[in-house]
């Protein structure tokens, strides 16, 4: 698992496990269509919008004992977690991408960004993509 936005891959990984943990618990449902297209005939992901919810949220379930979900808890889990196909999920993490390294080169050439010096940014055209 590569590192995404600010989380490390070790620190995906952890909570990848955590929220595995907690779909074995009935937690959270199995998705059954893409939120972006419909698809339902194909294997479908979870796409975590924000790993420091379901990580610190269910570390802190399944450190209780005996083990236990509030309602509040498992609405916080599943609210950062969207059922998309493969290639809707690909999509997303494509344009995420895309949208930083704007966001980078922008701060480069603004000097905001203390990695490196002023550059020109040239920006697709609509007629390129």
């Amino acid at each position: 698992m590569n590192p995404y936005k600010h989380w490390s891959s070790s620190f995906r990984t952890k909570s990848l496990r955590l929220t595995n943990k907690a779909k074995t618990h009935g937690w959270i449902p199995e998705p059954t269509s893409c939120s972006t297209c419909g698809e339902a005939n194909k294997k479908l992901d979870l796409h975590n919008s924000d790993y420091d919810v379901t990580f610190n949220t269910l570390k802190a379930v399944f450190k209780r004992k005996p083990i236990s979900i509030s309602k509040e808890e498992k609405e916080a889990v599943n609210a950062v977690l969207t059922p998309l196909c493969r290639s809707c999920h690909l999509k997303i993490h494509k344009a995420e991408r895309a949208e930083a390294d704007v966001k980078t080169l922008e701060e480069l050439d603004n000097g905001t960004n203390p990695i490196g010096s002023p550059t020109t940014i040239v920006k697709p055209s609509a007629n390129s993509r």
